[in-house]
């Protein structure tokens, strides 16, 4: 009956993220370079960090070459055949650039409290639209850590966190009137595309111009940048990269992807017409049922937001499990407008998120299912809101 009172509630929290942290010391200094007892450090750091070394030795015009990339992980995977490829902008590269003279362990460990931090922060910055963060925060971080796909986001070398906090970074701008600065976070966004490019179209609709200025603005820098680190022809050997790994992740790594053309490829095969018929036309749905939502201007823009979150996941060409870290957004959503079954829904919630781990054997994410079953929450959730009458006025 007093198991949950708000002072146990945090030491659990608090007991739970220290030995998260334990544990995470522990496989560090346990690690032989990437080689650790329970697999690689790092997950798919390696190829953050060989693009990394690539740029920082001035060979960065070799960024897309295979070889030149598997070279530059060599002494960090040696016992593998292969490499982990790198198909993110140029710009990306150059960021990371910096860890490239740090040892491997030490930029990993420098990787991950970015990660760490930028998931805190995206926490923070949900407290002025979700009273249950705001009252219980440092559950709320705990259980964001024990989020599976969150987890190993930050643990394995991605950067979900990164994305989740430049969502919410821009969104905290423009409620606070700030559209340029939004729209410089939303230009950021760009490093992933096929997130970026949607939310600066739903500025469009929702007529805020200043932002899709600035975010086209930081957009063209971004694509400047990456020509001075690469060249003029970068965008052309980026695009061949990233769609020859993309046809190598239907199948490869099939069990992993989580939007609708991913996980129907995944279940009916990579080159199944009915996978592309069907994952087409669900695009199209959510791509036109988004667009109203943003083109109605609705007074409850935090409604707006918790389902644009599945739906970026859902209608993106390539999406993998851990992206439904930005789910997070969701929850926090939801939760708080939910009078019951908060502790159900957060239950079930790391449950399947946790379901990951019987993918390999199942051949398909069963976060997929998670990622839709968000997306259904959020609609029955939030109908009331975002079935209401549109905005008298305009936003500028």
């Amino acid at each position: 009956m007093h198991l949950l009172t708000k002072k146990r509630l945090r030491r659990y929290s608090a007991g739970l993220l220290v030995g998260m942290a334990i544990a995470f010391v522990v496989s560090v200094f346990s690690a032989q370079g990437a080689r650790t007892l329970a697999g690689r450090l790092g997950g798919d750091f390696p190829a953050f960090y060989g693009a990394a070394r690539i740029v920082a030795s001035g060979n960065a015009a070799a960024l897309y070459v295979l070889e030149q990339q598997r070279a530059s992980q060599q002494d960090i995977l040696p016992e593998r055949a292969g490499f982990l490829p790198y198909a993110y902008p140029p710009f990306v590269a150059l960021a990371y650039a910096p860890l490239a003279a740090l040892p491997y362990r030490v930029a990993y460990v420098l990787h991950t409290a970015f990660m760490v931090a930028a998931v805190v922060l995206s926490l923070w910055l949900l407290r002025p639209v979700s009273q249950t963060i705001d009252e219980h925060f440092l559950p709320a971080v705990a259980l964001a850590m024990a989020f599976y796909p969150l987890m190993k986001a930050t643990l394995n070398g991605q950067n979900t966190p990164i994305t989740l906090l430049l969502i919410l970074l821009a969104w905290t701008a423009a409620r606070s009137g700030r559209s340029a600065l939004a729209g410089v976070w939303l230009g950021l966004l760009l490093y992933k595309p096929q997130f970026g490019v949607p939310l600066i179209g739903v500025q469009i609709l929702a007529r805020r111009w200043t932002t899709v200025v600035a975010s086209t603005g930081v957009g063209v820098g971004l694509y400047a940048v990456s020509a001075l680190v690469m060249g003029r022809d970068w965008s052309t050997e980026w695009l061949e990269f990233a769609n020859w790994l993309s046809t190598i992740d239907a199948t490869l790594d099939r069990q992993n992807a989580i939007s609708w053309l991913g996980f129907l490829q995944a279940l009916l095969g990579a080159e199944s017409r009915g996978a592309l018929a069907v994952g087409g036309a669900l695009i199209v749905a959510t791509v036109l049922g988004i667009s109203w939502l943003w083109a109605r201007r609705l007074d409850d823009e935090a409604a707006v937001m918790a389902v644009t979150a599945p739906c970026l996941i859902l209608m993106a060409p390539h999406a993998m499990y851990y992206e439904s870290g930005l789910c997070l957004i969701t929850y926090a959503i939801v939760l708080d407008r939910s009078s019951r079954h908060r502790s159900l829904i957060a239950g079930g919630v790391l449950l399947l998120g946790a379901s990951q781990v019987l993918a390999n054997g199942l051949g398909v994410s069963p976060v997929f299912l998670l990622t839709v079953g968000t997306l259904g929450l959020a609609l029955a959730t939030l109908h009331g809101t975002l079935t209401s009458p549109r905005k008298a006025d305009a936003r500028a």
